[in-house]
């Protein structure tokens, strides 16, 4: 619920006059790629999240990351020599400075690429339900069909819906219409 205004009292209130703050709303996805893209560190300080899909967007935009030490949730396993470093509140100044003069020795994209994404996930879920499939006799036939989240559920080639046209069509014919009891 905090507002523009808020973020600038509360950044006002540091006195720091050598800081700037510009912020940005509802940018288009292309928008905010070509931003993160432009930075040299991501810092993320959340105590606690599931995996964040900002850091894996910043990773994939080849800028490596500064995760706090203390997080709970996904972000600090995906944190190793070619992604950035992990970082406590009392030596994230040094560590920002470091990361600075440091950003070009990563290569995050190139580990996210090889460790995470659609594509990475999805090859690594059809070779599991490969291996499952094969292992009780049966016949794996065909890999599964890689999806993203941009920001909404989509298939990677959106030719790929049509060839699930009657499955959708038969999931939507079972719908309840009436009333629950």
């Amino acid at each position: 619920g905090r507002t523009q205004a808020d973020i600038r009292r509360e950044a006002a209130a540091i006195g720091n006059d050598r800081m700037t703050l510009d912020i940005v709303e509802r940018l288009p996805a292309a928008e905010v790629s070509q931003r993160v893209g432009a930075c040299k560190v991501f810092v993320f300080l959340s105590r606690k999240e599931g995996d964040s899909k900002a850091l894996v967007e910043a990773m994939f935009a080849d800028v490596p990351a500064i995760v706090y030490d203390k997080t709970v949730g996904g972000a600090p396993s995906r944190i190793n020599a070619s992604t950035g470093e992990l970082s406590s509140d009392e030596d994230l100044p040094a560590t920002i400075v470091r990361m600075l003069d440091r950003h070009h020795e990563f290569a995050p994209r190139a580990w996210a690429l090889a460790h995470t994404g659609s594509a990475f996930t999805t090859r690594r879920l059809s070779d599991e339900v490969r291996r499952v499939v094969t292992a009780q006799g049966g016949q794996f036939v065909e890999a599964l069909v890689e999806k993203t989240n941009s920001p909404n559920l989509a298939y990677k080639d959106p030719a790929s819906r049509a060839a699930f046209q009657a499955d959708y069509d038969l999931i939507v014919s079972m719908r309840r219409t009436g009333p629950r009891s």
